[in-house]
């Protein structure tokens, strides 16, 4: 690798050193906060013109199925139009307290500004935005999908709730991210309850995490190997699933590439803001998803290996450092976590353990590769071990990082700790490093090391990828199955119910039942045991059942849905099944 590929290079000398630039620390935050007033203006001072002569053409073309817009979403998009003017002009305050803070900042910290500010400008900043468009464009064929069991379960007791306090202070079945809920209560404050709206603060975090992955591949890879990366990041199925659906992970992904970046800087002396980042992005991290304490104590076990095996690379003041962050990060944790504490001690100790499964490591190394034919998954893997010794042998010990996140977590859950719930998604915060180690390998077997030759063959996972993200990214079934058994819409032209009339009584089974109410416009009984439904039955003249088969179903549900089988239809919807029977022979359906 040249050394003009590291981040520890000497950055470019400007191409006019005689021309006297604007300070960037004052000026882009002045701009911004300029152009976020005037954004602002319209949608509080002139909020009736903007409605009529904008908004309310838009929604009427693009939102309304009958070109007509109801006195009820006026209403809706005039709250969103003043939400969304208030929201700006936080944020034109937020950016100019930031303006004013950058020119009173220590010296110290407005040099490492300044720095990272140069540093992006020499290295190509546009790799990274170039990826963030691409995801958001792949993305966003997926962020109008009906939400899925886990979406719809947080959605039901995190983000629908009384008040921001029981957001933060419920904790059910560790389903619960609760940076993500809080972010999500905010999303849908402002613009409604759609699955898009609420899935919105997934793809940001996405985005960001690009940048951040970017960020430590110019520090570990070098800049060539972290545009592939950053790039075949966007059009990972991984990637592009945590970017559209309302869960944490990608806060998670964000937060720890964010984190291996500030404590690669520290172990470089960097100072203090990289001390800073480390201990708030491990704390957030965590805050997202209660694997990434998982990843601070792996930090931890690794600044402890490397002061025993290879003292010269950790220096005193990096040590410290280091020590402070991870201390200060677990207090901050701590303290985020205090008022769902009791609930997850709770959960814990109820929580019973599973079995050892052997094959767990290829269930993570396949949602890190996605969804691709054997040769190629096998190929991949092994650009990323070739990528591995490559990183080893530039970076020296420093890259062991790399190892300790990946393998310490794993190992302690898979082979000591064992939980009921382990799945392969818990780790998708890998990915980015990963990609990392996988362009890194791919460019060292290239010829004359070849970006252009690396990104061609890089383009048949990319293909796979995208060819495959559709089947990958599933709908699982809730909306359209609700919907179908009210006879308001119809998933497909083969399955066409009638609407539902009082007669009709509608049941739902299987695991997390009661979620179907959140899209069904009609009560929906759900039995507690095989006794109930015969009563239920027994005074029902059509019954349509909404079922979703779940491992941890009660066996009185498995019976009513073998009593479904035997006398009833039945319907796919996904990963949803819709049964109708009636008492006369017309079953409702054709």
């Amino acid at each position: 690798m040249h050394q003009h590929d590291t981040l520890d290079s000497t950055s470019m000398t400007s191409r006019f050193p005689d021309r006297i630039r604007p300070d960037p620390i004052t000026v882009v935050p002045a701009i911004l906060a300029a152009l976020a007033t005037l954004a602002a203006m319209p949608l509080l001072i002139a909020r009736g013109w903007t409605l009529k002569v904008f908004a309310i053409p838009i929604a009427e073309r693009f939102f309304s199925s009958d070109g007509v817009i109801n006195p009820s979403s006026e209403v809706f998009l005039e709250r969103l139009l003043s939400n969304l003017g208030w929201m700006l002009l936080v944020v034109a305050c937020l950016v100019m307290a930031w303006g004013r803070l950058g020119r009173s900042l220590p010296a110290q910290l407005s040099e490492h500004l300044h720095g990272a500010i140069s540093e992006t400008r020499a290295r190509g900043w546009w790799l990274p935005a170039l990826a963030s468009v691409l995801l958001a464009v792949l993305s966003a064929p997926y962020m109008t999908r009906g939400f899925g069991y886990d979406e719809i379960f947080t959605t039901i007791h995190f983000i629908d709730t009384a008040s921001f306090w029981e957001t933060l202070s419920s904790y059910k079945l560790f389903n619960n991210h609760v940076a993500y809920s809080l972010l999500a209560r905010i999303a849908r404050m402002v613009g409604g309850p759609s699955e898009a709206v609420l899935r919105v603060p997934a793809l940001l975090l996405g985005m960001t995490t690009i940048v951040a992955t970017w960020r430590v591949g110019l520090a570990l890879v070098g800049r060539r190997a972290a545009g592939l990366a950053v790039l075949a990041l966007a059009c990972s199925p991984t990637m592009i699933a945590w970017s559209t659906s309302a869960r944490g992970y990608t806060g998670l992904m964000a937060c720890t590439s964010w984190a291996l970046l500030a404590y690669l800087e520290i172990l470089r002396e960097r100072g203090r803001p990289a001390t800073l980042q480390l201990t708030v992005a491990l704390a957030v991290g965590a805050w997202f998803h209660l694997y990434g304490i998982l990843v601070g104590l792996a930090i931890g076990a690794h600044l402890i290996w490397m002061t025993l095996t290879s003292p010269s690379h950790v220096s005193a003041r990096a040590f410290r450092a280091s020590w402070w962050s991870l201390v200060g990060a677990g207090l901050a944790t701590f303290v985020l976590y205090m008022p769902v504490l009791p609930q997850l001690l709770y959960h814990v100790a109820q929580r019973r353990a599973g079995t050892f499964q052997p094959d767990f490591p290829i269930t993570v190394l396949t949602e890190l590769v996605g969804a691709v034919p054997g040769p190629l998954f096998v190929l991949i893997s092994v650009f990323a071990a070739i990528g591995l010794a490559s990183v080893h042998r530039l970076q020296g010990a420093r890259a062991s990082c790399l190892v300790a996140i990946s393998l310490c977590p794993l190992l302690v859950l898979w082979l000591v700790i064992q939980p009921f719930d382990l799945y392969g998604r818990f780790f998708a915060y890998l990915l980015p490093p990963f990609l990392l180690l996988v362009a890194r390998g791919l460019l060292d077997v290239t010829p004359q090391r070849s970006t252009v030759l690396a990104g061609i063959i890089f383009l048949w996972p990319m293909g796979e990828w995208l060819e495959r993200a559709e089947s990958t990214i599933v709908e699982e079934g809730y909306r359209g199955a609700a919907s179908a058994v009210s006879g308001t819409a119809h998933h497909d032209l083969t399955v066409k119910l009638r609407p539902a009339n009082a007669q009709t009584t509608i049941v739902a089974i299987g695991g997390g039942a009661e979620l179907f109410d959140y899209y069904c416009d009609r009560p929906v009984v759900v039995p507690n045991d095989y006794i109930s439904f015969l009563e239920v039955a027994a005074g029902a003249r059509e019954m349509r059942c909404l079922y979703r088969p779940t491992s941890w179903q009660s066996d009185d549900h498995d019976a009513i849905s073998l009593w479904f089988e035997t006398h009833g239809r039945r319907f796919d919807f996904g990963n949803v099944c819709v049964y109708v029977w009636a008492r006369t022979d017309d079953f409702a359906a054709h």
